[in-house]
């Protein structure tokens, strides 16, 4: 049960941002750059905080919530932020040493965020439905690659596969529920 509370913790550090962008920047600031370049920002805070909160379980294995804000942050924003927010996650990944978990991270990134890039052109041609279904396909590939490589680099075990597989439901259920919200926002 502590690892549900511990996402659902998470899962506020990255409503936090979602709310304070609509709430009090949209209206203020007018330039679309600014405004991508503050979301932007609001997103690294929150994949900071989301990766200072994680849920830990195991021989130091720790998961957390930040292909949300990631994904995204990379979606709405585009390539520059995508990258910027993949800079953020390797260096305050790093901030822990380098580890199994650290390569865990590299390794992830390098094989998701190209299908993410790949895929933010389409995404922001593509209309609310279709958006919906990237977002979530996308949030699910990067579950798989780390669920996959995460085998792959400790071995497989069952106590680890089904608290991956928690992470995987609440990562997509969650990514759905975002881009549903921010859809109807827009």
């Amino acid at each position: 049960m502590s690892i549900i509370k511990d996402f659902l913790f998470q899962l506020t550090l990255v409503v936090i941002p979602i709310f304070i962008y609509y709430t009090f920047i949209t209206e203020k600031v007018k330039s679309q750059k600014n405004k991508n370049i503050i979301m932007t920002i609001l997103w690294g805070i929150s994949i900071i905080f989301c990766m200072s909160f994680p849920v830990n379980f195991g021989d130091n294995s720790r998961l957390e919530l930040r292909i949300i804000p990631l994904l995204l942050g990379t979606l709405y924003g585009g390539f520059w932020p995508g990258i910027f927010l993949s800079v953020i996650i390797i260096l305050f990944r790093l901030s822990f040493g380098i580890s199994i978990g650290f390569y865990n991270t590299v390794l992830v990134l390098l094989t998701s965020l190209p299908f993410i890039l790949f895929f933010q052109k389409s995404f922001s041609l593509s209309k609310k439905d279709k958006r919906v279904k990237i977002a979530v396909s996308l949030s699910l590939f990067y579950c798989l690659s780390g669920l996959t490589i995460f085998c792959i680099l400790r071995g497989f075990s069952f106590d680890f596969f089904k608290i991956q597989m928690v992470h995987l439901f609440l990562a997509v259920v969650v990514t759905w529920l975002f881009t549903i919200l921010i859809e109807k926002i827009r």
